[in-house]
């Protein structure tokens, strides 16, 4: 089991400092989350705590300029706050945030009575703000941004006069609607609201508690550990998430509970992600190392983020072989682990902590992976990459060995009993040949076997928890014994001459491998061919004996390596 103490949680953050500002009482809160996003926000409250003392200077008519970088709550949560006086402000961001539309939010706060416009005219950020926020109703998209919505409700308390909040449109991220209600309700506030559709707010303010505001850990970000134990089969916990936690995010280690455990996964089919829209990007990982199609739709404000989420992970998942389709609300994917391969392009990560959070999930099973610019996960999460190394490399089981030794037989009773996956290079093979491996050989040759067994190998390079059964030549090839025991533990199965001669008598479809006449001299001289190289390459040696015995064996051996 595998510990994971995320960082506290971006959303919840901000909505509790938020909160905390617009208290008149001093309210502690525990488990901040220390990154660049709630930094802006901090940063942003800061200079905006003057504009609400009795002391303000009202003759410095001179706009308050707010930086918040690319952070797409700060801008619109503190665009809401700075409405409730009557002191200039601008709000800017970096140059994607000054692309993301902000209209909604300041269509709302102008109904409330705030003179809100952007300057350039083209509904994105520098927003100009002055207030104060009168009151009264407004109306708000709700398929753009949940954030809107939110930045409303977190100020409307200190508005003059009660608000009434409606929607228009279908409400995307509904949970993180639901988290702000809780977040409030924390702080002495309650919103009535009538299916999601209308929200009153009454005058009040925040305060009421004596204990600290505990900040849960980020759902989100715990997203890619539960990923990574459902790809690898590690076992992962992460204690600073309640059992009832307020994150949607939370529910996407029930999603994919469905997908089983090692690669090949179990496909997700057609799944509507629009409520936890940050995990869908996860989620999209996992589908692209299932076997089968999966297709994940309500995704349609992913084009709005830090970057344009839908197009770019699109682009990226090209580069690893992935067959992505973008849809104009999600992605069509079509599981085939066999094809994912590291390209010599590297990942993009577009300044994007989501981005390259998600392909650092892919890098833990493809390592020859590159991926650009990893320091953009300060944004949420800056010791991300250090924690992802506490997660074990996948290890599958290699069974290797003379031809007769019993590989295959061995490796099926070893992956029942261990409920793992069984594979066996030599069936692999005569699947895509459509042929037994001595019509193979008769027709084309050892070497033509050879390159086949080759691209099998390399297929098999991103499974995990799986049983992997070779051919007794397999490992004579380096990259072949490279890509195996890159991700598995190899074991050796030894058995006299003698032994091997009476199993392969039973079998009438082995190709000859040398000149020699008798099936005996044919393997003393095999083996002493490949002995040396069985043994360099092996991690666990075992000769055969009884196959309940082997197997009881090779699971105490296991141990040691935690199997």
């Amino acid at each position: 089991m595998v510990n994971i103490h995320v960082p506290g949680s971006k959303s919840i953050t901000n909505r509790a400092l938020v909160c905390a500002f617009l208290s008149k009482t001093p309210l502690k809160l525990k488990n901040i989350l220390a990154s660049d996003d709630t930094f802006y926000m901090q940063e942003g409250l800061k200079k905006l705590k003057p504009l609400f003392s009795r002391t303000h200077d009202k003759s410095d008519t001179q706009p308050l300029q707010i930086f918040c970088g690319n952070s797409g709550t700060t801008v619109r949560f503190l665009s809401a706050v700075a409405a409730l006086q009557s002191h200039p402000v601008i709000i800017t961001g970096n140059a994607r945030m000054q692309k993301r539309p902000i209209e909604d939010l300041v269509f709302a706060l102008r109904q409330l009575g705030a003179d809100v416009y952007t300057q350039r005219k083209n509904g994105c950020p520098p927003i100009f703000i002055r207030g104060p926020l009168r009151g009264g109703i407004c109306t708000v998209n709700g398929k753009k941004s949940s954030q809107f919505l939110s930045a409303l409700l977190l100020a409307a308390p200190y508005a003059q006069h009660d608000v009434t909040i409606k929607v228009q449109g279908k409400l995307l991220s509904k949970p993180y609607i639901d988290m702000t209600l809780r977040v409030m309700q924390s702080f002495g506030v309650s919103v009535q609201h009538k299916n999601h559709r209308t929200f009153i707010v009454k005058k009040k303010v925040y305060g009421g508690r004596a204990a600290p505001y505990i900040i849960e850990g980020d759902a989100s970000s715990a997203t890619y550990f539960w990923a990574l134990s459902a790809l690898t089969g590690t076992p992962v916990h992460i204690p600073n998430i309640p059992r009832n936690s307020i994150q949607g995010d939370a529910q996407f280690k029930k999603l994919i509970r469905t997908m089983g455990v090692g690669v090949p996964l179990k496909p997700l089919g057609a799944v509507d992600m629009s409520d936890m829209p940050d995990a869908a990007l996860t989620g999209a990982i996992l589908c692209a190392f299932s076997d089968g199609v999966s297709t994940l739709t309500g995704l349609e404000n992913l084009a709005l983020k830090e970057c344009d989420r839908l197009t770019a992970m699109t682009n990226e998942f090209s580069k690893i072989g992935a067959e992505v389709t973008q849809l104009k609300d999600g992605w069509k994917i079509r599981g085939q682990p066999q094809k994912l391969h590291a390209s010599a392009r590297a990942i993009d990560t577009y300044d994007d902590h989501r981005i390259a959070m998600c392909f650092g999930v892919v890098q833990k099973l493809i390592p020859s992976l590159k991926i650009e610019n990893k320091g953009c996960v300060k944004k949420t999460y800056p010791h991300f990459f250090k924690d992802l190394k506490k997660i074990p490399a996948p290890r599958n089981i290699i069974i290797t060995g003379m031809r007769g030794s019993g590989k295959s037989t061995l490796g099926k009773a070893l992956a029942k009993r261990l409920k793992r996956r069984f594979y066996d290079v030599d069936r692999l093979i005569e699947a895509r040949e459509g042929k037994r491996v001595a019509r193979i050989v008769q027709e084309k040759g050892w070497n033509y076997f050879r390159e086949c067994e080759q691209k099998v190998t390399h297929s098999l390079e991103c499974l995990t928890n799986a049983v992997i059964s070779t051919g007794g030549g397999t490992f004579i090839d380096k990259e072949n014994a490279a890509i195996l025991k890159k991700h598995g533990i190899i074991i050796l199965l030894t058995d006299t001459i003698s032994n091997l001669e009476k199993r392969i008598q039973q079998s009438h479809h082995r190709p000859a491998l040398t000149s020699q006449k008798s099936v005996h001299a044919e393997l003393q001289e095999i083996w002493q061919a490949r002995k040396k190289k069985y043994y360099t390459v092996a991690d666990v040696v075992i000769k055969r004996t009884m196959l309940t015995r082997d197997i009881a064996t090779i699971i105490r051996k296991l141990k040691e390596y935690a199997l």
